[in-house]
């Protein structure tokens, strides 16, 4: 009230880059030389440091919840700590980002996913589309984590699994079923499951009201590395497979590798042929990166699945950025997916 100055932090040159209060502490993050740090200081006024981290990037965004502080870094890694320790809970780089879409990959992320969403698109009516095997594994998870986070859950859309959905019929019951929930411009569409509920999701949000905003949330390990990334959807005709469709950008795509616990060994292995396409089109270090840890990757080792599927998306999002409507090198995706 008085304007005196109660404490003063000495050190680096630097310069805030943003800040946050949780439960009376003060968090702040530097941008300066020769350190980027994000300090804590106890909110008595003793100006008492409670944490300190040091960050390789500037970290201009910050968002408290149920307390852990989350931040995404200009240098493409998002973060998860304790607010009240600053105890490091899991790391994710964000494996790309083009046009309004950004990409984030990382182990049980799911815990967090609302806080996540908030951040980057603000609070939100949601509307979940997601199919018979995701629903009973994971839908209350992420309903909750929604309602913890200050969006406003309508109740979720379960579709049948398989391909079976992705049709003109299994497309005008989605829609019909949206538009009945009362949706409005401002209601956001959710795709949680497999590369079915996306194509599918994504092709009703392109249409829906003239267009939604939707979420990628991937749960398996094919609609990780390829058809969450891009704005590809489309459905099934008589013509062939996803002849009709649009091109239509997720604002976000959360993919969380421990979603894939769940996965059969096939299911598995063909996301993984889908990885090894990157390093065979792409990226010679990459395959040869695959050929040493792929039995990791599939067995299950964390660390193994957040490199792979971030290096794919990485090497996706940089060839939809240039090709976003495959008149040229984005064709190259489609390898390994005909014969003949």
């Amino acid at each position: 009230l008085t304007g005196s100055l109660l404490w003063e932090i000495e050190g680096s040159t630097t310069e805030c880059v943003g800040s946050i209060v949780t439960d009376g502490t003060l968090v702040f993050a530097s941008g300066g030389y020769p350190d980027k740090l994000t300090i804590a200081v106890r909110g008595d006024g003793s100006g008492e440091i409670a944490w300190r981290n040091s960050v390789q990037t500037y970290v201009p965004s910050m968002l408290v919840h149920d307390g852990y502080l989350y931040t995404v870094t200009d240098g493409g890694v998002a973060l998860c700590w304790e607010a009240a320790s600053g105890k490091e809970v899991w790391k994710s780089r964000l494996g790309g980002t083009f046009n309004s879409s950004l990409v984030l990959v990382g182990d049980q992320i799911l815990a967090g996913a609302g806080a996540l969403i908030a951040e980057r698109l603000g609070r939100r009516r949601c509307l979940i589309v997601t199919d018979s095997n995701a629903a009973p594994l994971y839908l209350a998870r992420l309903e909750a984590e929604l309602a913890a986070a200050g969006h406003e859950a309508l109740p979720a859309l379960i579709v049948p699994a398989g391909e079976g959905s992705k049709d003109f019929a299994g497309l005008q019951k989605l829609l019909e079923q949206i538009l009945a929930a009362g949706v409005d411009r401002k209601t956001l569409l959710i795709a949680f499951g497999g590369g079915v509920i996306g194509d599918l999701t994504g092709v009703a949000a392109s249409l829906a009201l003239r267009g939604l905003d939707f979420v990628q949330m991937p749960t398996t390990l094919l609609a990780q590395v390829d058809s969450s990334v891009g704005g590809k959807t489309g459905i099934n005709s008589a013509a062939g497979k996803n002849t009709v469709g649009s091109f239509y950008q997720p604002r976000l795509v959360i993919a969380d590798v421990g979603l894939l616990d769940s996965l059969p060994a096939r299911e598995m292995r063909g996301g993984y042929a889908e990885v090894v396409k990157y390093g065979l089109i792409k990226d010679a270090a990459f395959f040869d990166w695959c050929r040493a840890n792929g039995g990791r990757l599939l067995s299950g080792d964390r660390e193994a699945q957040i490199y792979a599927v971030g290096i794919s998306c990485e090497h996706k999002a940089r060839i939809v950025a240039a090709d976003e409507r495959e008149a040229g090198e984005r064709a190259l995706l489609n390898f390994g997916h005909t014969f003949g």
